[in-house]
């Protein structure tokens, strides 16, 4: 049984839900007690982090000695990788984990030409590390020069065979989440991604594909859609709430209005925009069309320690450049709750008699400002460093905890313990 005095419980809507409180876990079960006081607690709860997209990149891709540049040009790098999914998967959710991240999306890059290994062999690193996961099968069937298509997509043989296989790979998971990944429009072909469309709707899958993140790739969706990617997206039935568009940096509001008004999800991936000259992550515009929209570290995080907590801040940082107005650290923390591109592996709410996902952390130093009338608890909590304390993931504590109650910061985030 591990047990925390809190001062507050933060919602997935990034505000106080409730105020001091007693949280018990045992079992995997929570248990919430409100209180008057929390005796000078400096603790914090709240759901866990989602990290919307990522690519398991291990402790990195400094690791790996590949530099970052222009997004195309940085692709071909990636062949010097030679890590595999144990270590690239295994060593990413486990920095997650101690991050208080405890739910992501994995879009798999795979090392050898045995897909359904690589699959199966990530989808292994992810359960061992007890991190939720959405595994996002790809399919990428024209992917030839670094902006377009040049090679003839699958035949409607290997594509029925790619399609067998990821029923099968979802069989062998039945405790993750796996969804189809159409790369990108630019590097899948018409026909499959409809196909790709069509089997998601009619199997309950969702589907989780990149969108005009460079501007190489604006430029070449405006040349080969002259109407517009977006709207020949939306003509063939692909917009809907099944799909969650990873970046979008390129996209511009009358297409996240779309976007919006067919139900689709954005996940956006600051750090990563910036590293690969690809432009700056459009959460203003995204905000002002009310797209449902999440953070995404891509792998790629500014210190390459899959630190949501700086992700956040930055992600502020740019919305409030780009609105010239102040963004709430209650809807920036929202865009680190929302599990929107995930389907059965989101997070349970902290509520009582749930099972346990909670993040507990610690503010430390800058508990002194919950006494002030003017800083709120989600405020607090985004200003600068904290400390995570605890996380549990589906009833199990994770990452630095693992299964007992230190009575003390375990980790900072953000700058020195």
């Amino acid at each position: 049984m591990s047990t925390y005095v809190v001062a507050g419980i933060l919602g997935p809507d990034g505000h106080r839900a409730t105020g001091p409180a007693k949280l018990t876990v045992d079992s995997g079960i929570l248990s919430v007690q409100t209180q008057a006081s929390a005796h000078g607690s400096t603790l914090v709860a709240m759901p866990p982090l989602v990290n919307s997209h990522d690519h398991g990149r291990g402790r990195g891709l400094t690791a790996a000695g590949i530099a970052d540049g222009p997004l195309e040009v940085w692709i071909d790098r990636l062949s010097a990788d030679r890590r595999d999914q144990t270590d690239l998967v295994g060593r990413a959710a486990e920095q997650m984990l101690c991050q208080g991240i405890g739910a992501t999306v994995l879009c798999v890059n795979p090392g050898t030409p045995d897909l359904e290994y690589e699959i199966d062999t990530a989808c292994a690193a992810a359960r061992s590390a007890g991190i939720r996961t959405a595994v996002v099968v790809p399919f990428a069937d024209a992917a030839g020069r670094m902006r377009g298509r040049d090679e003839t997509g699958y035949t409607a043989t290997e594509l029925s065979a790619r399609l067998q296989m990821f029923q099968r790979l979802a069989q062998r998971a039945p405790d993750l989440e796996l969804q189809l990944g159409p790369v990108g429009p630019q590097w899948v072909s018409e026909h499959t991604l409809l196909e790709l469309n069509d089997f998601a709707l009619d199997h309950g899958v969702r589907l989780h594909t990149h969108l005009l993140e460079s501007p190489s790739q604006r430029a070449w969706a405006d040349e080969v859609y002259p109407e517009g990617l977006v709207a020949w997206l939306d003509r063939r039935g692909i917009l809907g709430p099944h799909v969650t568009f990873a970046h979008g940096t390129q996209l511009r509001s009358d297409e996240l209005e779309l976007l919006a008004e067919r139900g689709c999800g954005l996940a956006i991936n600051a750090s990563s925009n910036l590293r690969l000259c690809s432009g700056f992550a459009p959460i203003a515009a995204a905000r002002a069309a009310r797209l449902p929209t999440a953070m995404g570290l891509d792998g790629l995080s500014l210190n390459e320690d899959s630190d949501p907590w700086t992700e956040l801040r930055l992600l502020r940082g740019i919305a409030q450049a780009q609105s010239n107005e102040t963004v709430s650290a209650a809807d920036i923390l929202a865009l680190g709750f929302h599990a929107g591109a995930m389907g059965a592996q989101r997070p349970e709410p902290v509520a009582d008699g749930s099972r346990a996902d909670l993040l507990v952390v610690d503010i430390g130093e800058w508990a002194q400002l919950l006494d002030r009338d003017d800083w709120y608890l989600p405020e607090i909590v985004l200003a600068a460093r904290v400390a995570v304390h605890a996380l549990w993931v589906s009833g199990v504590a994770v990452g630095a905890d693992r299964g007992h109650d230190t009575g003390r910061p375990v980790l900072s985030i953000g700058g020195m313990a």
